[in-house]
């Protein structure tokens, strides 16, 4: 996604191309899209650079939310969407891939590179939602 001025100027982290209209497209469908991270970054920091592109994430979670949350349910784990009510957690990470598996979550992993990635998602969420309904 291309950064504006003030973004750069700010330092905002630059997202996906495709990011914005992701969320969008997912909220309509009656998703909650948020932030999972294992950023130390505040929240509020986190929610005011997602505003810069127009973004508004329905739930933030960084790293001590996340630590204290899985502490105390006593799940050893880099992240675990279950302890937060997640559904579909999107990553790129393998690790995040073979915790999933581990320990029962759905996920999405891309690649770092691709393209097409938005398409990819919204694909998977819904050929996954199809299977689970019927």
């Amino acid at each position: 996604m291309k950064r504006s001025w003030l973004q750069n100027l700010l330092q905002v982290e630059n997202l996906r191309a495709g990011t914005k209209e992701v969320f969008e497209v997912l909220q309509v469908k009656g998703h909650q899209v948020g932030i999972y991270t294992t950023s130390f970054r505040p929240v509020w920091k986190i929610k005011w650079q997602m505003l810069t592109y127009g973004i508004k994430p329905d739930f933030i979670i960084n790293e001590p939310i996340n630590r204290n949350r899985l502490k105390s349910i006593g799940v050893a784990s880099s992240k675990y969407p279950p302890a937060f009510d997640i559904h579909w957690h999107i990553d790129d990470s393998i690790g995040v891939a073979i915790e999933g598996e581990r320990h029962g979550f759905n996920t999405v992993i891309l690649k770092k590179s691709a393209r097409q990635w938005g398409a990819e998602v919204l694909r998977q969420i819904d050929a996954r939602q199809d299977t689970n309904e019927e």
